[in-house]
């Protein structure tokens, strides 16, 4: 076998993604729920529950909120939600992408994360070695000095080191060395 082993994933259709919903009703969540635990509809129900703003926009007790300082965190409306910090509010959490389950077959490839702009919780696509790649050191296609190895980068056959680049086919993105030992690029959102 030359393939990797990979997992294959269930698709979870939550109910309150095939229903369009009524204008006066919101989902609730559990904070690490996957789908909604409840619904609540009616503009006296909806009184009664607790409400948070943030961003600018009031949710209600339940709903996920989206901060969009912080695009790889989750935070829930809970009484009390405290909108000052986000990193530490008990209320709030990464996003885990799953990168190991969803996408081992391409880490056991060698391919590196593509991340969109300064979006880097989970990549939107991936970069594979290919015999095409070159190591671009401070815009020259050749490597000068070599760092220890605890401090450079695997791609393919390429060795880089910390700041070192990949060569890519994409003028919008860009392949870096910057926390070793993993290479990752990102999508330019100016493109």
């Amino acid at each position: 076998f030359t393939t990797p082993a990979t997992f294959q994933c269930a698709s979870i259709d939550c109910a309150e993604f095939l229903d369009a919903g009524s204008e006066d009703c919101i989902h609730q969540y559990s904070l690490h729920g996957c789908c909604a635990e409840n619904t609540v509809c009616g503009k006296e129900k909806l009184a009664k529950l607790a409400q948070c703003y943030l961003d600018d926009k009031m949710y209600y007790e339940g709903q996920r909120m989206y901060p969009a300082d912080e695009p790889c965190r989750t935070c829930q409306c809970k009484p009390g939600f405290d909108n000052s910090t986000i990193v530490d509010n008990p209320n709030c959490y990464e996003i885990q992408c799953g990168l190991e389950l969803h996408a081992g077959d391409r880490l056991a490839m060698g391919c590196i994360p593509i991340y969109f702009g300064n979006h880097r919780c989970c990549p939107i696509s991936w970069k594979c070695p290919s015999d095409s790649d070159e190591v671009i050191v401070e815009g020259r296609t050749e490597q000068t000095e070599v760092q220890e190895p605890n401090m450079q980068c695997k791609f393919g056959k390429l060795t880089l080191n910390k700041g070192d680049g990949i060569t890519s086919d994409n003028k919008c993105v860009d392949c870096k060395c910057t926390v070793p030992p993993l290479a990752h690029c990102i999508q330019r959102a100016d493109c």
